[in-house]
C-alpha cells in the first residue's frame, strides 16, 4: 500500500526540474543556455529527455513515465541481484529479502521516487551483491559494473562506494580486480568526453559559478549533517554491531553504506534524499543477516508464517501511515489529496494553462511543482535562484567562511541581475510572486538567519526597475506577495 501511495504522489521538485529541463534541451544536446541554467551536471538531463520523449510516445504525463521508468529498473535490479542470489540463498530467505527490496526501494524514498540517488542506489546495488558473492562471468561482471558506473555517474560524490568496495575486496582477496576498476574508470573518462564534446557550457559556464556560489548550500558542519539524519546514524550503528556480532559474514553492503554515508555527510546539505543510497544498503546489510537466520529452529519457516498475518498488517499500517504524513497528503472529501500551502494556490486561480509565471524564492518546492500541477510555464532558467543567497551573504552581514574575492563576487552580481532581465524580457510572466525573505515571519531556504529583501536586490538594476513598472501589487499570502502584468 505504501508503495503504491509512493507511485500516485506528486514527483518530487528536483525530478520535475529535470525534466523540465530536458523539454527545453535543443538537438544538440548541450541542456544549458538561455532557458536553463542548472547546477548539476548533464547526464540527470540526458536520461530525462528519454522520460521526455517516451511520455510523447506513451501519451502519458511526465510525471507518471518517470515512475513507470523507474519501476522497471527497480524490476530489473531485483531480478538481477535474485539471478545472483539465487544459488547461495534458499527461496525462503530470497522471499525475505524481495518483499525488504520493495519497502525499502517503493516506500523509503516517499516523494524522492526517482530520485537521482534513488536511481544510483538501484543501478549500483547488483554490483554490490555482485562483489559480496561467489565468482561472477567476467562477461556479466563486465556489464553490471557498466551499470553501476552509469549510477555513481548520476551523483559524482558517490564514487566513495566503488573506492571503499574495490579497497575492501584488496584486502580481502590480496590482490586487485582488474574489471570492475577499468569499467568504472572507463565510464568516467567518456562521461567526461561527452561533457567536453556536447555540454562545454557546464565546464565554461557553470562549473565557475557553482566554485563560488554553491556553498551556501552544504554549508553544514559533520556534527550538523549527523543531527539531521538520526535515522541514518542509529541505522549505522546498528548495523555496524550487527556486524561485529558475526564478522565472519561479508562486509560490502556495511562498507557500501559508510561510504554512501560518507559521501552525504561530503555534501553538507542535510537534505533526506542524499540519505537514500546509505539507508539502502544499510538496510539490506541488516536484512541479510536476518535472513541468515531463516534456519534457526527458533525461526523455522514453518513455525512463524502462520504468524505473519499480523506483524505484517502492523508493518503494513506503519507504513501506510509514514508515507501518507511524509507525502503530506491530506484525508479530503474527494479521498485522499496532497496539497501544497506555499506559494497559495489561489494566485494561481483563473490562469489559463501555458501561462508565464515566475517566482523570486530560494525553494526549489515553490517552484516548479506549482508550475506542474497548474501546467503554467515557468518563466525562469533556474528552479531558483540558487546563486543568490552566496552572493548576499558576501555583499552583507558577516563575513562568511566562503568570501568571493570582490571582482568575481561583482561579477556574479552583474550575472544574476542580466539573467532575471533576461528571463522576464523573454517570457513576459503574467505574474510574479516574490519572497518576503526580509519578513522575520519567514524563514528563506539557506537565508533562514538573514531578513534580505529580495525584490530590493533585483530593483537595484535600472532596468529590472524598467520592467517590474509594467506589474502592479496583487495581494499578499503566507510567504509571498503576487504581482500581476498590467
Amino acid at each position: 500500500m505504501s508503495t503504491l501511495l509512493s507511485l500516485i504522489a506528486d514527483t518530487g521538485h528536483d525530478q520535475l526540474w529535470l525534466l523540465l529541463a530536458a523539454q527545453r534541451m535543443g538537438p544538440h544536446l548541450n541542456p544549458y543556455g538561455a532557458t536553463v541554467f542548472e547546477s548539476n551536471p548533464p547526464l540527470a538531463i540526458w536520461l530525462s529527455a528519454l522520460v521526455v520523449h517516451a511520455a510523447a510516445l506513451l501519451h502519458l504525463s511526465l510525471s507518471v513515465t518517470l515512475k513507470l521508468g523507474v519501476t522497471l529498473v527497480g524490476a530489473g535490479s531485483a531480478a538481477i541481484c535474485a539471478t545472483l542470489l539465487r544459488p547461495t540463498v534458499t527461496g525462503k530467505q530470497l522471499w525475505l529479502l524481495g518483499i525488504a527490496f520493495l519497502l525499502i526501494f517503493g516506500a523509503v524514498p516517499v516523494r524522492d521516487f526517482g530520485q537521482r540517488d534513488h536511481i544510483l542506489a538501484l543501478l549500483v546495488l547488483p554490483y554490490l551483491v555482485a562483489a559480496a558473492g561467489r565468482s561472477v562471468p567476467i562477461s556479466a561482471r563486465m556489464v553490471i559494473t557498466l551499470t553501476a558506473a552509469l549510477g555513481v555517474a548520476l551523483k559524482p560524490h558517490q564514487a566513495l562506494i566503488p573506492i571503499a568496495v574495490e579497497l575492501t575486496l584488496l584486502l580481502k582477496l590480496r590482490r586487485p580486480r582488474l574489471v570492475e576498476p577499468a569499467a568504472f574508470l572507463a565510464v568516467a573518462a567518456a562521461y567526461l568526453i561527452a561533457i567536453y564534446g556536447l555540454a562545454p557550457t557546464y565546464l565554461s559556464q557553470i562549473l565557475p559559478v557553482l566554485r563560488y556560489t554553491y556553498w551556501a548550500f552544504g554549508h553544514l558542519s559533520i556534527i550538523e549533517c549527523l543531527q539531521t539524519s538520526i535515522g541514518l546514524d542509529v541505522l549505522l550503528a546498528t548495523t555496524i554491531a550487527t556486524y561485529l556480532c558475526r564478522w565472519h559474514q561479508s562486509p560490502i553492503l556495511l562498507v557500501a553504506g559508510m561510504a554512501a554515508t560518507v559521501a552525504y555527510v561530503a555534501q553538507g546539505t542535510g537534505w533526506y534524499y542524499q540519505q537514500l543510497p546509505a539507508i539502502t544498503f544499510l538496510s539490506l546489510a541488516i536484512v541479510v543477516q536476518l535472513s541468515k537466520d531463516l534456519g534457526a529452529p527458533y525461526l523455522a519457516f514453518e513455525t512463524w508464517v502462520p504468524r505473519l498475518p499480523i506483524p505484517l498488517a502492523a508493518l503494513t499500517l506503519l507504513a501506510f501511515a509514514l508515507t501518507i504524513h511524509f507525502s503530506a497528503f491530506h484525508v479530503t472529501s474527494r479521498g485522499l489529496e496532497q496539497t501544497q500551502s506555499t506559494p497559495d494556490p489561489s494566485f494561481f486561480d483563473g490562469l489559463a494553462p501555458g501561462t508565464a509565471v515566475a517566482t523570486l524564492t530560494t525553494s526549489v518546492d515553490d517552484t516548479v511543482p506549482p508550475a506542474f500541477r497548474f501546467h503554467l510555464v515557468l518563466a525562469q532558467r533556474y528552479p531558483h535562484l540558487w546563486m543568490l543567497p552566496a552572493i548576499l551573504r558576501n555583499e552583507s552581514g558577516p563575513r562568511p567562511g566562503h568570501a568571493i574575492p570582490p571582482d568575481r563576487l561583482a561579477e556574479l552580481d552583474r550575472l544574476q541581475h542580466r539573467f532575471m532581465v533576461e528571463d522576464l524580457t523573454r517570457w513576459h510572466p503574467a505574474l510574479i510572486l516574490v519572497q518576503r525573505c526580509q519578513d522575520p515571519a519567514v524563514q528563506c531556504q539557506v537565508l533562514k538567519d538573514r531578513h534580505d529583501d529580495l525584490l530590493a536586490f533585483f530593483l537595484r538594476d535600472p532596468a529590472f526597475g524598467d520592467l517590474f513598472r509594467q506589474y502592479r501589487f496583487l495581494r499578499s499570502s503566507g510567504p509571498y506577495d503576487a504581482y500581476a502584468l498590467n
